[in-house]
């Protein structure tokens, strides 16, 4: 099926052809939903019949469109046209690694970024049970950014160990000569492991064969194992490639070698391991040699290198290519207790260090110690979180402070001396602020009228965006201005933005998982951060406009950078967040249901005897565990992976989104025996937490129509799919549906807990609980009920629409409230006598991290 240009393919236009491939075609098309380019790969009419091709097709969208990882391409959307099914994904600028190759060598730093981003990139793969099977240079795209792309899924496995038959493939789009095979063994020839050759069962294992036999590739200049289908098949199983370049260094070709092992057991045993290993030979060196083909003629490195390596010991490192590692930092403890530690900054004479804390389940204060006494005295200031401190030594304070998200809060800010006062107060609702230089201006992170903002100075906006905004640091020329924006409500994804005082940002970094922490380095050009890029855990990073983030320093836990100083020695706090989930039962008894690190309560059945939970964090593995959860019993029933929506009035089906956040697709699984079955698509860009009907037979979610757009109500029959809004822009939260399914009910786009009929329109509003309540349940009796958010306790009130009368039904704490940040969602049976709610812990240790006087 050829398209020409101005052709529509459901709401995407068609704007040019990309290539054509021996079953498909491609094109460059622009979507007109979100106003973006993106790639459209349609199927040939010839296979449109071809039900194993469609087959695998929808496997490629699944598989791929699971992965959320920058070294591998997004699957926006899947559809059929005409009766011809087609995939979207990102629109790729750059070349493909098969292109590159060709125009000649390349240099061994580059190469190693190369294999380092694609064993990443497999990894993610890997974490979620998917093998690629297909790897090779013609499915490795090198975007012009200098970012991997791994394409083509089209073969992949989700399973950790998988067999194939033999069966037909469909060529790539390749120049002629490599596309990958039909009639063969799943695979190409001259990439495939010893076992996908011999048909054997394989593993994660053989992808980190094939990207062996890439790097090689692009060490040597030459394919691996070339020749025909036999030449090159009894080659890998029985033969080595050739010796590569004397001018590449003995231990990255030891790195080769293992990849290359016949024996699976002999390689690396995760692309995990394969990456840290290449990313600890790209340490600092010289100019790096650009490589000779194999024949190429004896650099002068090579016999330096090889005398060199006899003196050294056991064959170390040589130091003309590898410096010798730096020693690793000095890191001294400077708190001792029990709760969480919620910022620090060093004071202007170096020694001191001032710092806010909640111990044991207090509310925090600010407390103040010094380098050379483990001893902390509190300030005096009472309910209150330190901001910042200024180069004269004044405090920016948040005075009643309400946690909101991990190391943030919202208060009153204020400003005080270090050595005490009553703090002036300056302006509501401030999260995070920073001084400039010279102590006499503040930025501030502050919310006013439901909007994340940032003022500099006090009073003047110079960044507002969806999402919200963290973090500020003011640059040592206090003309600029960092800070993190995350695009997403509630959600610490993010990247690092640079602003000046007329408000023109830009961004300084990707999108990083998590990003919390930043600070400027004295230079001015470079500033530290930490989070996690790319799965890992939360390790300090450096941030230059322009380029990669460099990792500067990792632990083997989570880290929150709090401030740096003009020695380079940074204030580090070592955090263990936790996500928990607590159920009080109709005898007022309490239990924890912790299974996990990061547990996210989803809905509670109508008898109160089970919850439907998620694990989603480090201990998930990159993945989201769906669960359902008997109270009674020590351990939960694991039902598949997702994000948990809903549980049906029966209590016999969860419905689940899957994971990618575009277009997502609704599924009921069930709890018991059963098929899980596909919901009619919404048409919604994004669906977030939801509540069945009592009827069983439609849902309603909090869900956006546009990827990044305004949130609302939506209801869905789940028979006939079809959706319609049932709320103004804006309504968001969470939603909850009448005991007799007339009303809906949800934080209003103004913050306040609202009511709509299934029409749209305002039924009643609780004018008594402001912006400071979230919905939690709505009984048989009509009464709805509500809690405070991010408080511990946590108030949960009563509100009776026919009284219009509030009253407090019970305060809600943690059986440990020892770091507990506050409560922030909580599920209530429709009979009022059972509740279920999950809360955040930190615990935390602030440390100092000294570098010994150099850069770190």
């Amino acid at each position: 099926m050829r398209l020409a240009p101005g052709s529509k393919v459901g709401p995407y236009e068609v704007l040019a052809s990309l290539g054509t491939g021996g079953m498909s075609e491609v094109y460059r098309a622009k979507d007109s939903r979100l106003q973006r380019e993106v790639a459209l790969k349609v199927v040939g009419e010839r296979l449109t019949g071809d039900a194993s091709f469609l087959a695998r097709l929808e496997q490629e969208a699944r598989l791929a469109g699971s992965l959320n990882h920058p070294n591998i391409v997004a699957v926006h959307d899947v559809g059929s046209y005409e009766g011809a099914p087609y995939i979207v994904t990102e629109l790729l600028q750059g070349e493909t690694l098969r292109e590159r190759m060709s125009r000649g060598r390349v240099s061994i730093a580059q190469a190693l970024d190369w294999g380092i981003q694609i064993a990443e990139g497999l990894a993610a793969a890997h974490q979620r049970g998917i093998v690629h099977r297909d790897l090779k240079p013609e499915n490795v795209f090198l975007t012009r950014s200098g970012h991997v792309k791994i394409l083509d899924f089209g073969i992949a496995k989700a399973a950790p160990t998988v067999s194939e038959p033999r069966g037909l493939l469909e060529p790539t789009l390749s120049p002629a000569g490599y596309e990958t095979q039909t009639g063969a063994v799943l695979g190409t020839p001259g990439y495939m492991s010893p076992e996908q050759v011999r048909g054997e069962a394989v593993d994660a294992r053989s992808d980190l064969f094939a990207a062996g036999t890439i790097l090689h590739e692009l060490l040597s200049g030459r394919r691996s194992f070339p020749g025909s289908v036999v030449e090159s098949g009894h080659a890998i199983l029985h033969d080595d490639p050739d010796p590569l370049p004397e001018g590449v260094p003995p231990a990255i070709a030891r790195v080769v070698q293992r990849c290359l092992a016949k024996d699976p057991e002999q390689r690396f045993q995760s692309a995990r391991d394969l990456a840290f290993a290449l990313d600890a030979l790209r340490g600092p060196t010289g100019p790096t040699p650009v490589l000779e083909g194999a024949r190429g003629r004896r650099r002068w490195l090579g016999p330096a290198l090889a005398l060199l390596g006899l003196a050294l010991l056991g064959g170390a490192m040589v130091s003309l290519l590898f410096q010798r590692a730096p020693p690793p930092p000095r890191v001294q403890m400077l708190t001792f207790r029990r709760g969480s530690v919620l910022g620090a900054r060093f004071a202007p004479d170096g020694k001191t260090v001032h710092y806010s804390a909640a111990w044991n389940g207090a509310t925090p204060q600010v407390y103040s110690t010094s380098l050379d006494s483990p001893e902390s005295r509190p300030l005096g200031f009472g309910d209150a979180q330190l901001l910042a401190v200024s180069s004269s030594g004044e405090l920016a304070l948040s005075l009643r402070p309400r946690q909101i998200l991990f190391d943030g809060s919202r208060g009153m800010l204020a400003r005080v001396s270090s050595m005490g006062g009553v703090p002036r107060e300056l302006t509501p609702n401030a999260e995070y602020a920073d001084w400039s230089p010279d102590g006499t201006q503040l930025a501030v992170a502050r919310v006013e009228g439901g909007r994340s903002r940032l003022e500099f100075p006090l009073g003047r906006v110079i960044f507002e965006g969806r999402g919200w905004v963290s973090h500020p640091r003011i640059s040592p020329d206090g003309k600029r201005v960092a800070f993190v924006h995350h695009p997403r409500p509630a959600d610490t994804a993010g990247l690092l933005m640079v602003t000046d005082a007329s408000g023109g940002a830009e961004a300084w970094s990707p999108d990083f998982d998590e990003l919390l922490g930043i600070a400027w380095e004295p230079d001015g050009k470079s500033l530290l951060i930490t989070g996690s890029l790319r799965g890992s855990l939360d390790f300090l990073w450096r941030a230059r406009r322009g380029r990669e983030p460099e990792l500067v320093y990792a632990a083997p836990g989570n880290l929150l950078l709090a401030d740096l100083d003009r020695d380079g020695r940074a204030l580090v706090i070592q955090t263990d967040w936790r996500q928990e989930i607590e159920v009080v039962t109709p005898d007022r008894k309490q239990q924890s249901l912790e299974w996990l690190d990061w547990g996210l309560l989803s809905a509670i059945s109508r008898d109160g005897s089970k919850v439907l939970m998620a694990e989603n964090g480090k201990g998930a593995l990159g993945s989201s565990i769906l669960m359902l959860r008997d109270i009674a019993q020590p351990s939960p029933v694991r039902l598949g992976e997702g994000f948990p929506i809903a549980l049906s009035p029966d209590g016999r089906w969860a419905v689940t989104r899957d994971q990618g956040q575009v277009n997502p697709n609704l599924m009921l699984i069930p709890t018991g025996p059963g098929e899980p079955r596909r919901l009619p698509p919404s048409g919604l860009a994004w669906i977030e937490r939801g509540a069945f009907f009592p009827d069983g037979q439609r849902l309603a979610f909090v869900a956006a129509k546009t990827q990044g757009g305004p949130t609302g109500l939506f209801v869905q029959d789940l028979k006939t799919g079809d959706t319609r809004a049932a709320s103004p822009e804006g309504a968001s939260d969470a939603v909850l549906v009448s005991s007799d399914g007339e009303r809906l009910a949800a934080t209003g786009p103004d913050g306040t807990v609202t009511a709509y009929t299934l029409d749209g329109k305002e039924a009643f509003r609780v004018e008594a609980w402001g912006s400071n309540y979230r919905v939690a349940g709505w009984l048989d009796d009509g009464s709805l009920l509500a809690f405070q958010p991010f408080e511990l306790p946590s108030r949960l009130e009563r509100y009776d629409p026919r009284t219009r009368s509030v009253s407090l039904v019970r305060m809600l704490g943690a059986i440990d409230p020892a770091g507990v940040a506050g409560i922030i969602r909580v599920r209530i049976t429709p009979d009022g006598r059972t509740i279920a709610f999950q809360h955040r812990r930190m615990s935390a240790v602030l440390t100092v991290v000294d570098w010994g006087g150099r850069t770190p």
